[in-house]
């Protein structure tokens, strides 16, 4: 049986509050890390350049890695080789100098 719009709506909402609330320290706790990280990078802005290139590189390698992956048996999909070239040219981009 289904079940009205406004009392499905209002049951979510009731969800929601309840995991807001359940788990509010961690949110909190996200905050502040996030606060304090965004301070260390203004203080030390080379050292955060280099960790947002090298988390930038390690993303490119592993998306080109998976996107490779998925191209595994779909060669009949369209612009098949263009998605070859730039699964190679992001894992390759960030290694190969």
């Amino acid at each position: 049986m289904a079940i009205p719009l406004d009392a499905a709506a209002a049951a979510m909402r009731e969800a929601m509050r309840e995991t807001v609330k359940k788990y509010s320290l961690w949110y909190l706790l996200q905050g502040v890390l996030m606060i304090v990280a965004g301070i260390l990078a203004l203080v030390y802005p080379l050292v955060a350049s280099v960790a947002m290139v090298f988390l930038l590189g390690w993303i490119l390698i592993i998306s080109g890695v998976l996107q490779g992956i998925g191209l595994i048996g779909a060669r009949d999909v369209p612009h098949y080789w263009l998605s070859l070239i730039s699964a190679v040219l992001a894992i390759c981009g960030p290694t190969c100098r």
